[in-house]
């Protein structure tokens, strides 16, 4: 059904990143900023995904690695990774990524429903796909299934130590 995700029509703009060979957008709307990335501190008791906090500007965000959350490889070369600063409903955190490419203007017409058989494996944090005539496609991701699959990946409970 191209065209159809989320009802949109007109141009759209997507964020790229690149994780090894694969290349990901995210909605232009929802990312804030791009930094070169820095190590992070970890925090506490938060779920696995979440490899730590980074100070900016505009405060302190929690630090996924996009590859970890999406089950692939983690970011290759951390020191020289960018951060992704997203915002969805609210919730700003940071992603990192290996590389940031560009972004791309896509008509929604050119959006393309993930195949089926990612949804029936959990792949639901692919909202669309893009093809591109000179490139690979473009896996648009869907932040607040993001958002999701990071809290699902919550620690397991502390066990109190008997005194």
């Amino acid at each position: 059904m191209p065209g159809e995700q989320g009802g949109e029509s007109g141009p759209l703009q997507f964020a790229c990143f690149g994780l090894g060979r694969q290349h990901f957008g995210i909605d232009v709307r929802s990312v804030r900023q791009i930094v070169r990335a820095s190590a992070t501190t970890p925090l506490p008791a938060a779920p696995p995904l979440i490899e730590g906090i980074l100070e900016l500007e505009s405060g302190v965000l929690p630090v996924a690695d996009l590859g970890r959350v999406l089950g692939l490889d983690p970011v290759r070369d951390p020191d020289g990774a960018r951060i992704a600063v997203v915002e969805s409903d609210g919730l700003a955190f940071g992603l990192r990524v290996e590389r940031a490419e560009d972004v791309l203007t896509v008509d929604a017409s050119e959006l393309e429903a993930p195949p089926a058989l990612a949804a029936r494996l959990g792949y639901d944090v692919l909202r669309a796909v893009v093809q591109r005539p000179e490139a690979d496609p473009l896996l648009v991701i869907a932040l607040d299934a993001l958002v999701r699959r990071i809290g699902a990946s919550r620690a397991e409970p502390v066990e109190e130590v008997a005194s």
